[in-house]
């Protein structure tokens, strides 16, 4: 759908023009420089589809992740405690484990948690539905933050304008590292 072939953002660090792309989403901020916590707006002058728009989210604090840690390994029938300080909003604790020795086929574990908490173990009966993994390199850990508000527009059902961001994680799914499952 055409909402136009630009949108401004603006932010703590002020106003970036960002171009449009087929696909319904955006990576804005590869080096992290521009998106920090704070209120942002982005708008848009429309396009042939959907007209005019704006959209507000507030970005939160990041956590920190203090455990598990890099190249660990976690037995499934114990469960999994995850610790973090700092950090506002909801995070996202993802634990992969594939079941094919290509990586082709596999299954996840996906838990949101308030960071609030501060700390959130995945009860064994989820990890035990992973499969146990040969290696380090074949299961993972990917620790991130995700915020999103709504916004609605003429021509448009159901907008939403979100942030995610991986802040931390190991293996299989973040590309270094390693996890093992037992």
């Amino acid at each position: 759908m055409d909402a136009g072939s630009t949108f401004t953002l603006k932010g703590p660090n002020g106003t970036m023009v960002v171009q449009a792309h087929n696909g319904g989403s955006n990576s804005l901020d590869s080096k992290g420089a521009y998106l920090v916590p704070g209120a942002y707006t982005v708008t848009g002058t429309g396009g042939a589809d959907i007209g005019p728009f704006s959209a507000a989210l507030t970005l939160p604090a990041r956590p920190t992740l203090t455990s598990p840690t890099n190249n660990g390994s976690i037995t499934r029938a114990n469960g999994l405690p995850v610790t973090w300080t700092g950090g506002s909003g909801n995070l996202v604790i993802e634990v992969y484990g594939p079941t094919d020795s290509s990586f082709t086929t596999g299954s996840v574990a996906y838990c949101d948690v308030d960071a609030a908490a501060g700390s959130f173990t995945i009860p064994p009966y989820v990890l035990q539905a992973l499969p146990p993994t040969a290696n380090q390199s074949s299961a993972g850990f990917v620790f991130s933050t995700q915020t999103g508000n709504t916004f609605t527009g003429t021509g448009v059902i159901a907008g939403t304008f979100e942030e995610y961001v991986n802040v931390a994680g190991f293996g299989f799914g973040w590309a270094s590292g390693g996890f093992f499952l037992k």
